[in-house]
């Protein structure tokens, strides 16, 4: 996440709330184009028209393109389908058809670096998706474009209206150019980590009040977590965390701690739930199954999260932005430019991320300053006012040159366990 600032200040215009509230019946069909403040170089003369403003003409343009153009295709991770109840909104606003494919986001990037380097045009037009894959795939090979060049509405290129006064980028995007964060959760777990209920007793739970007492010697044996050879994702938080570091990992990966790591995310979904082990950490990859699984009545819970009985870490909270529900970008040579131009400017307006909040599956806080209306959002991962929360690329410099290296000291650690 780097910040971006802006040269030029321009009015922030927010959507009001009863054009939202029209999103629940008929949804309108006027794009929204909030109203500029008049300045000297564009206030007509006496009986003259007055005359709009560069981003409204560009703007009009743009959404009268994107209808010719008539559909626009999505694709990436789970929010790809999760937040097809706001494409319904947008399909009704401009008459532009969206259709959206989910799936891991490692296959869509495979297929569209194929269709690259086999010289075929890209047939998605916007990817949502987790930092790796946008950051450490897609942009190293020129697969997205710059999506500030697709931003019109003053509302969404105004930094003000924004968290920490600036728009968000990934911490993988060097350039702050190419993958967008407009949403983040407060994550007071620490590490990624879910437990089985009814392996663990109310004193077990209720003594695990830090996250070093999750390698207390107590629970040997009892915990699974998704392998490092399998995904990067979750396994370094708590390395960085100013309160941990890397004495954990030693405990972790300790022979009388005795832990268990697998590759298949449903497979230890499937363990965890039938009560073969006691906790999941790291539990990257394994979230959507055992969300599932939960909502199926299997008695797993994440550490910190809602309908557990775990009220997270003492350790200060981090504010994660990583995941599908957090980041997009913008295929490159895409088959509908103007129709993406339109969705992504409606979509980070104060109207788009107020329809994410009340009707997509799962959202995340908005990074948006000015939308109130927190609709199904969790409250555990919303931002509190004026409390302040770890966000790494802020606090270390180089993150990702750092990130690497300790991946590559985790790994070591790990492939020394392996060998036992």
């Amino acid at each position: 996440m780097k910040e971006l600032r802006m040269n030029r200040r321009l009015a922030a215009i927010g959507v009001t709330w009863a054009v939202v509230a029209l999103l629940v019946g008929a949804c309108s069909t006027t794009p929204p184009t909030p109203s500029p403040t008049p300045t000297a170089a564009t206030a007509p003369e006496s009986g003259s028209a007055p005359e709009k403003p560069a981003w409204l003409v560009e703007w009009e343009e743009t959404v009268q393109k994107g209808k010719e153009e008539g559909e626009l295709i999505i694709t990436g991770g789970s929010a790809a389908i999760e937040y097809r109840p706001v494409y319904g909104i947008f399909e009704q606003k401009f008459g532009i058809k969206v259709k959206s494919s989910g799936g891991l986001s490692r296959e869509v990037s495979d297929r569209i670096l194929a269709e690259r380097a086999a010289g075929r045009a890209p047939q998605i037009d916007i990817m949502l998706s987790g930092g790796t894959t946008l950051g450490k795939r897609m942009i190293p090979n020129n697969a997205l474009a710059p999506i500030m060049e697709a931003l019109i509405l003053p509302e969404v290129t105004d930094g003000s209206n924004w968290y920490e006064g600036h728009l968000w980028f990934g911490i993988e995007d060097r350039e702050a150019k190419y993958m967008l964060t407009y949403s983040a959760t407060v994550d007071t777990s620490v590490v990624s980590g879910w437990y089985n209920e009814e392996q663990l007793t109310p004193e077990e739970l209720s003594s695990i009040e830090s996250v070093w007492d999750l390698v207390d010697p107590q629970f040997s044996g009892r915990v699974v977590g998704t392998s490092p050879d399998f995904t990067s994702s979750g396994w370094d938080s708590v390395w960085f965390h100013p309160e941990v570091g890397e004495e954990w990992y030693h405990l972790y990966f300790a022979p009388e701690f005795n832990v268990t790591l697998m590759s298949d995310p449903r497979l230890i979904a499937d363990q965890l739930a039938l009560g073969k082990f006691a906790m999941c950490l790291p539990c990257a990859n394994v979230g959507r199954p055992l969300r599932d699984l939960q909502a199926l009545g299997a008695p797993v819970f994440q550490f910190g999260g809602a309908g557990g009985k775990h009220e997270g870490f003492k350790e200060q909270a981090f504010l994660s932005t990583t995941g599908a529900r957090s980041n997009l970008g913008l295929i490159d040579g895409g088959p509908n430019p103007n129709a993406a131009k339109v969705f992504l400017n409606w979509f980070l307006s104060k109207e788009g991320q107020t329809s994410m909040h009340l009707f997509a599956q799962g959202p995340r806080p908005t990074l948006r300053l000015d939308v109130t209306e927190m609709g199904v959002t969790v409250p555990a991962e919303r931002r509190e006012p004026g409390k302040e929360y770890v966000e790494l690329d802020r606090v270390l410099p180089n993150f990702e040159v750092q990130q690497a290296e300790v991946f590559d000291k985790i790994m070591a650690m790990f492939y020394e366990w392996a060998a036992r």
